[in-house]
């Protein structure tokens, strides 16, 4: 599927492509209740990735993804930046509960642990 995907559009990185399959899928199973709203598709103001935790982003679609691609907008240059892992990183973590979700999310699913902490660094 990915070299279907990149033979559209030859100037794609695996970073596209795997926003690509995420966007041109298809609900596999539309009336299970496990389909949530997620994060904003790429480039779009209101359009949102959707999800389950059963079926991911759901089925595959060729002709979507092909279309998808054939229009797509690169993403930026991926950029990592290292830090010490003496450094105190100042971020909040929201409390986030089964019963009331996490600010700003559309799920209800618990954060315990951040990448960060998980990482060994100290949250401010």
């Amino acid at each position: 599927m990915a070299a279907l995907i990149r033979s559209a559009n030859t100037s794609l990185t695996w970073r596209d492509v795997k926003l690509i399959l995420a966007a041109s899928a298809r609900k596999n199973d539309a009336a299970d209740p496990g389909w949530e709203d997620g994060a904003l598709k790429y480039g779009a103001d209101a359009d949102r990735y959707h999800f389950n935790h059963k079926y991911g982003f759901g089925v595959v679609d060729a002709t979507a993804a092909v279309d998808v691609a054939n229009d797509w907008t690169s993403l930026p240059m991926f950029v990592e930046q290292k830090i010490d892992s003496a450094t105190t990183l100042n971020l909040s973590i929201p409390d986030c509960t089964v019963a009331t979700g996490c600010p700003g999310s559309t799920g209800s699913t618990p954060v315990s642990r951040t990448r960060a902490e998980q990482q060994g660094y100290s949250l401010a």
